[in-house]
């Protein structure tokens, strides 16, 4: 049985898809059953089911991130789970969580700010419509604010 609430989430990330795709920026998706497949079959080194493995293009190189979309804010002690699962994550160094709630942003961002990973954080809207040129939150101890394409680009 399939909640409201994971259609919403599966909508969301396939509009994600849907505007990096249009904006000839993406280079390859992977989605979260084939993240979990993977992760189940073959031993991958990427240890934590992101919702997407995404390998995107500014027009010179290539990289790659993890997608998470947070559609609801999680308990403190769910946040302290998610930590320790993301700081043991193999194969992916930097992650883009995005959410439609400014709080859960802002909430993201003070649970997040020790993770061992980069860590960019934006409005799911924003970034639909601004892709590379969104300005992301990051996890540095200084909470810097730079766009989506100097974060994963630097």
């Amino acid at each position: 049985i399939v909640r409201r609430s994971q259609v919403l989430h599966s909508v969301e990330l396939a509009e994600i898809c849907a505007a990096l795709t249009a904006a000839h920026v993406l280079i390859s998706w992977q989605w979260e059953l084939e993240v979990l497949s993977q992760n189940l079959v073959y031993g991958s080194e990427c240890t934590k089911d992101f919702d997407a493995l995404v390998k995107v293009s500014d027009g010179n190189r290539i990289k790659g991130f993890a997608i998470e979309f947070e559609r609801t804010a999680k308990g403190t002690a769910r946040y302290g789970d998610l930590r320790k699962v993301l700081d043991a994550a193999n194969g992916v160094d930097t992650i883009l969580y995005l959410t439609p709630d400014p709080s859960i942003l802002y909430l993201l961002a003070v649970e997040l700010r020790s993770v061992n990973k980069r860590i960019g954080l934006a409005l799911s809207r924003a970034f639909r419509s601004s892709l590379l040129s969104t300005n992301v939150l990051t996890n540095t101890s200084a909470n810097d604010v730079v766009t989506f394409r100097e974060f994963l680009f630097g």
